[in-house]
C-alpha cells in the first residue's frame, strides 16, 4: 500500500476552553490516521492548557508567553509539526470524518496547489438551511484593495477561511505568517505570498468542517463590529498594498484607495461627528504603518524578490471594486462599538 504522508494539524487556541472538546473529538475520530495534533496557545487564562494535558496527553503544546496574536501563535505551532502537510486550524471547529481525507486526496492529486479549500459550515447542523447560495461557497475572495469578498464576486478563491491545508514546503518559502498581523487579514496575507509564488489554491468540496464564527457579524438584522476589529482590518490592508504590489501597480491603486479611505474617514468625523473612528482607526491606522516603514520596506524586498507571478495575474483572481461600496449598499452602514 501506498504511505499516506503525515498531516500536522495546527489547532490555534486563546481562551477557547469551550471549544476544545468538539474540536480534538473530531479531529481522532478522522478516517485519514496519519496526523500529528497540535495546540498553539496564546497565553490563555481560561484552563485550556490544563484541561488538554488532563483530556487530550497525546497532543503536543506550543505556549505562548504573553498574548501574541494569531500570526505568532500558528507560527509557533508550526515549529513543532514534521508533517509534509499543515494545516492552520480555528479551535472553534468540529470536523467531519472525512475532513483530512478528502484534502490530501486533493493535494496528492495537484501538485501545483500549495493550499487547499475546505467547505466551511455553520457550527449547528440547524442553521444549514439558512445559508444563501453565496455563503454555501467554499473560501473567501479579495478586492484590488485588498479588502475581503465572497469568493463569487472575483470568481475565485483568494484564501480559506479558518482551515488553511497548504504543504510544509511552502509555508516554509513564503516564510510563514507576519508576526505584525495580530489578528484578522493574517489568513489573506498569508495566501497572497502563496499566489505571488505561483502556487494555486484550490478546492476541496467534499471535505468538510463546521465553523462558529460562519456570518457571525450579522446580528439582529445589522452588521456589528468593533473600534478595535476596524483598527486592525485598516491598519492591515494599508500593509498588504505596500508589501506586494509593484511600484506601477501601487501608482494606480494608492490614489484610489486613499479617496475611499479619507471619504469614509471624513464621513465619520463630519456627518456622524464620530472622532473615535476618525482618529482610532484611520489615523492610527496610518500611523501604525509609518512607524514600521522599515519593517514593511525589508519584507517587501523579499517577497518581490521571490515572486513568479505579475500583479495583472493576481488582480485578476480579484474583486475589481471597492468591496465596501456594495458591502454598504446591501448591508447598510455597520454599527461601531
Amino acid at each position: 500500500m501506498k504511505k499516506t504522508p503525515l498531516v500536522s494539524i495546527i489547532v490555534s487556541n486563546y481562551n477557547g476552553k469551550k471549544y476544545l472538546k468538539k474540536c480534538f473529538d473530531s479531529l481522532l475520530n478522522q478516517t485519514y490516521s496519519n496526523i500529528e495534533l497540535i495546540l498553539s496557545d496564546d497565553f490563555s487564562t481560561d484552563g485550556s492548557i490544563d484541561f488538554m494535558k488532563d483530556n487530550f496527553p497525546s497532543v503536543k503544546l506550543a505556549v505562548n508567553p504573553r498574548n501574541s496574536g494569531l500570526s505568532v501563535t500558528s507560527n509557533n505551532g508550526a515549529k513543532l509539526a514534521r508533517g509534509k502537510y499543515m494545516l492552520f486550524y480555528n479551535n472553534d471547529t468540529i470536523s467531519f470524518p472525512s475532513f483530512v481525507e478528502e484534502l490530501v486526496k486533493v493535494a496528492e492529486e495537484n501538485v501545483s496547489a500549495g493550499i487547499v479549500c475546505p467547505t466551511q459550515l455553520p457550527y449547528l447542523p440547524s442553521d444549514d438551511n439558512k445559508r444563501s447560495k453565496e455563503q454555501k461557497e467554499l473560501g473567501a475572495g479579495s478586492d484590488i484593495y485588498g479588502y475581503v469578498c465572497l469568493a463569487s464576486w472575483s470568481g475565485h478563491i483568494f484564501y480559506p477561511d479558518a482551515a488553511i491545508f497548504m504543504r510544509a514546503n511552502v509555508f516554509k518559502e513564503i516564510g510563514g505568517f507576519d508576526p505584525d498581523f495580530f489578528l484578522y487579514g493574517e489568513d489573506m496575507d498569508l495566501c497572497w505570498r502563496v499566489h505571488l509564488l505561483g502556487y494555486t489554491i484550490i478546492p476541496a468540496p467534499r471535505s468538510k468542517f463546521r465553523h462558529d464564527s460562519f456570518c457571525a457579524q450579522r446580528i439582529n438584522g445589522k452588521i456589528q463590529t468593533t473600534y478595535k476589529r476596524r483598527f486592525l482590518v485598516e491598519r492591515q490592508v494599508i500593509n498588504k498594498l505596500f508589501k506586494y504590489y509593484t511600484v506601477p501597480t501601487l501608482l494606480y491603486i494608492l490614489p484610489r484607495f486613499f479617496l475611499y479611505y479619507f471619504s469614509e474617514a471624513f464621513f465619520f468625523l463630519v456627518f456622524r461627528l464620530n472622532f473615535k473612528m476618525f482618529f482610532s482607526v484611520y489615523i492610527r491606522a496610518i500611523l501604525w504603518n509609518l512607524v514600521r516603514v522599515k519593517t514593511i520596506y525589508k519584507n517587501r524586498k523579499v517577497i518581490q524578490s521571490k515572486r513568479r507571478v505579475s500583479d495583472s495575474e493576481i488582480m485578476n483572481l480579484m474583486y475589481p471594486k471597492y468591496t465596501k461600496l456594495y458591502a454598504v449598499k446591501l448591508l447598510g452602514i455597520p454599527l461601531v462599538r
